[in-house]
C-alpha cells in the first residue's frame, strides 16, 4: 500500500468513527415520537386532566 492510499484510510475510518460518535449522542439526547408526551408531562410535573364535564381549576393568565 503506497503512503497515499495509507492516509485515506486513516482519515476515511477517522471520518466514519467520528459520524457514528455524533449520531449516537443526538441517539441518546432525542426522544422517540411515542414517547413525547408522557416524557413532557413528567418533565414539567403537569397533570393530564381527563376530559369530562367537570371545569378545568382557573389558570392564573389573564387574556
Amino acid at each position: 500500500m503506497n503512503r497515499s492510499k495509507k492516509i485515506f484510510v486513516i482519515v476515511a475510518v477517522l471520518f466514519t468513527l467520528v459520524v457514528i460518535a455524533f449520531a449516537l449522542d443526538m441517539c441518546s439526547r432525542t426522544t422517540p415520537p411515542w414517547e413525547k408526551k408522557t416524557d413532557s408531562l413528567k418533565k414539567y410535573k403537569v397533570k393530564q386532566y381527563q376530559i369530562t364535564k367537570k371545569k378545568l381549576p382557573p389558570t392564573t393568565l389573564k387574556p
